[in-house]
């Protein structure tokens, strides 16, 4: 397949999974601006509070890619975990990782964006304090959150970090914020469960599974030992060993076969913990012993 897609459409579309009808988007300018003035991403004064950069412009030179005279801002690029480096693609050519100051395009008139939502965990936990961020350039803040939750610190600034009041035990609970930006007033909000982190997967050593051989199991993410614990189920359970501690499970099995390993956390009063809520379901891995 020709992938007919250039930088706009990698940086605005197609980020962060590739589709069939992204690679067939050549996203031309000024149809990229729609992603900032519909305030879907609002500018940020600094780098390190983006995720996206736009080169701005237009300023025209030769551009080595195409051997030609063209708009050399013309450009938009993903930032990474790495300060000053991006992905971006650049026009027909492949997708690169590169400094900022190593493309083929010019750095004279860089604009940074973020996303304009409230970033942060989906999950109060029982105990313990969550921070939620909102882009860096907003103004005017003024949170609101549910009875259930209580304010620690950073009201009416970009950063709020929260925590479960000593009765809440809801889902579903409501964090809403008002703040300004460009001149406009904008209302928005996050719906959180006051709850233990669901078990987002599971790692396994060594790969390859014999009988009467230790095999460690390890559950992400690694939750605080004050916050929760781990449940663990094997089927079948015949000739199982099993050896609990943290988010991990040292496992022997006495038989060959396939087995099913699931794991969920949970919070329960019976053990110290300060609400009891169980995770919504359990995340299962499938071995096969021999």
């Amino acid at each position: 397949m020709k992938l007919k897609y250039n930088c706009h459409a990698f940086a605005w579309i197609l980020d962060p999974l590739l589709t069939y009808q992204v690679w067939q988007v050549w996203l031309k300018n000024p149809y990229h601006k729609k992603f900032w003035e519909d305030y879907s991403y609002i500018e940020v004064p600094t780098p390190s509070s983006s995720s996206k950069v736009w080169f701005g412009g237009p300023c025209y030179g030769y551009s080595p890619l195409t051997d030609g005279y063209g708009d050399l801002c013309d450009h938009s690029a993903i930032a990474t975990s790495t300060p000053n480096y991006y992905i971006s693609k650049w026009g027909s050519f492949p997708r690169f990782r590169h400094h900022i100051n190593d493309c083929p395009y010019t750095t004279t008139d860089l604009h940074f964006f973020e996303r304009f939502i409230i970033t942060g965990p989906n999950v109060v936990p029982c105990s313990g304090n969550v921070t939620y961020t909102l882009p860096s350039s907003v103004t005017s803040v003024n949170w609101s959150v549910h009875s259930d939750i209580q304010i620690v610190s950073g009201q009416n600034t970009p950063t709020l970090t929260v925590k479960r009041n000593s009765s809440g035990v809801q889902q579903n609970v409501l964090l809403s914020v008002t703040c300004s930006y460009d001149g406009k007033t904008f209302n928005l909000s996050k719906s959180l469960d006051i709850s233990v982190p669901s078990v987002t997967s599971i790692e396994y050593s060594p790969s390859y599974i014999t009988t009467n051989t230790q095999v460690l199991f390890y559950a992400n993410p690694n939750m605080p030992s004050n916050q929760g614990k781990y449940q663990w189920t094997i089927s079948p359970s015949s000739g199982v060993y099993e050896s609990v501690y943290g988010n991990s499970n040292s496992i022997t099995f006495t038989y060959p076969g396939s087995y099913t390993i699931g794991v969920r956390t949970y919070s329960d009063t019976w053990y110290g913990h300060p609400c009891t809520i169980y995770s919504a379901s359990y995340k299962y891995v499938f071995v096969n012993v021999n």
